[in-house]
């Protein structure tokens, strides 16, 4: 593993961010911001089975990867960490931290990261960040983690907004990300990665990814509502399919695929009002009630009323409005 002659990366990535693993689940993640577009693209590292990684200031994307192998062989964070820095002739420049798979948390500050410049570890997790406004904005973070409620990507969320109401990255703010990894199956790696969302660029980018985490939570809902009608469990699934609806902040699919499976249970009230209301978001879904395939279909009932006074047709070829106005003579 060699550097070459490079010695500062072309991108400064300087923010702030988490990384972290749960102790009950063993989910691993990693949370960042900055005032830098698409830090999501260079800074999160995580892969199940082995940890989370992430690499800022003068960042070095390659200790991402390189971190991983070296866990996955079964070195611990701090391990990992003295071998990357070892071999980095811009370890000075470089912020880095590493939480391994055990829980182990390892963390570095270069000498020449702009202030301020800081990171803080506790039990599984280290939250760091360079040229900040201040220098409270690590312990801000670290208090907001450990006090905080629910999922491990919440937990890392409200660490994230902590830092911002600290002061945040003392450029602004621009991106964000979030990144988690549950220990399902090394066979089936795709089945691993729960949460990847990013935030490229926007004016609060904090919040945007966390209008997008409960998107991503209400559509996990819908797939468990699914999954437990299948498995025979229809009160399960209409609590759940409910439950995404109401999360799902007016999206017109989920509210489709909602009103489609009350159908099938043969919930016709639900159905029909949930149905129409995505259709009235989005009139497309017009169509698609009509072409699901056998296992999905509709009951004609529930069908014809969720289509009701909604033509089909576009708008050029309807007749056109009448009018009681007279014409001016």
């Amino acid at each position: 593993m060699r550097y070459g002659a490079r010695v500062i990366s072309p991108r400064l990535a300087s923010t702030f961010s988490i990384v972290a693993r749960d102790a009950e689940t063993a989910e691993l993640g990693v949370a960042v911001q900055s005032r830098r577009f698409n830090c999501g693209a260079t800074v999160p590292w995580a892969a199940a089975g082995a940890g989370a990684i992430a690499t800022q200031a003068f960042g070095e994307p390659g200790y991402g990867p390189r971190a991983l192998a070296l866990l996955r062989e079964g070195r611990g964070a701090a391990e990992a960490l003295d071998a990357l820095l070892a071999l980095d002739p811009g370890r000075t420049l470089r912020q880095v931290a590493i939480v391994d798979d055990r829980g182990g948390v390892a963390a570095h500050t270069g000498a020449l990261c702009i202030p301020h410049a800081c990171h803080r570890t506790g039990a599984g997790y280290s939250v760091q960040g360079n040229l900040l406004a201040g220098a409270g904005v690590c312990d801000a973070m670290a208090a907001a983690f450990e006090r905080a409620p629910g999922s491990l990507a919440r937990r890392m969320l409200a660490a994230l907004t902590a830092a911002e109401r600290a002061g945040g990255d003392a450029r602004g703010r621009e991106a964000a990300a979030l990144l988690v990894e549950r220990p399902v199956s090394r066979d089936e790696p795709w089945r691993n990665r729960v949460v990847d969302l990013r935030v490229e660029q926007h004016r609060k980018p904090i919040h945007e990814l966390g209008r997008l985490l409960r998107l991503h939570e209400a559509f996990a809902l819908l797939a468990d509502a699914m999954r437990s009608l299948g498995e025979g469990r229809p009160d399960d699934a209409r609590r759940l399919a409910d439950e995404a609806v109401r999360r799902g902040q007016r999206h017109d699919e989920i509210g489709f695929w909602a009103g489609a499976l009350h159908a099938r249970m043969g919930d016709v009230e639900r159905a029909v009002a949930t149905l129409r209301i995505a259709i009235r978001r989005n009139p497309r879904w017009r169509s698609v009630l009509v072409r699901l395939p056998p296992q999905l279909a509709i009951p004609e009932a529930v069908l014809a009323r969720a289509l009701k006074r909604f033509d089909p047709r576009p708008r050029a070829d309807r007749a056109p409005r009448r009018t009681t106005r007279e014409p001016v003579s």
